[in-house]
């Protein structure tokens, strides 16, 4: 029996490159877990819809996306969330104007919107 049944990772640092790419080997190692019975799941600050995208293109189409630091969870790639996770309109309002006093590079989402693809 497969000790390992969950390889959580992350993308920037570790599982990409300096040049935001997947090696071979990474992809290889990867495959090989997923055919074990691992279940993968990338964990990421980026938006679903750009995590989504990184998984498909790379052949991963099972593979967990917790996005927006887990705020924005999904069974798969451009799937169905099982987590989202939002602050209130009028907490999210006093955020935004504390970010426009300092150089911030800072990402919101709203529920209304449709998830990217």
């Amino acid at each position: 029996m497969n000790s390992i049944r969950l390889i959580a990772m992350d993308m920037d640092g570790t599982l990409l490159n300096s040049r935001q790419e997947l090696s071979a080997g990474n992809i290889a190692a990867l495959r090989a877990a997923e055919e074990k019975g691992v279940k993968l799941a990338i964990c990421s600050g980026r938006p679903a819809g750009d995590t989504s995208m990184f998984a498909v293109t790379h052949g991963f189409d099972r593979m967990a996306i917790l996005s927006m630091n887990g705020g924005y969870c999904l069974d798969r790639p451009f799937g169905t969330p099982y987590a989202d996770y939002a602050i209130e309109r009028d907490t999210a309002m006093q955020c935004f104007q504390w970010f426009r006093e300092y150089p911030l590079l800072w990402l919101a989402t709203s529920p209304l919107a449709e998830p990217a693809r």
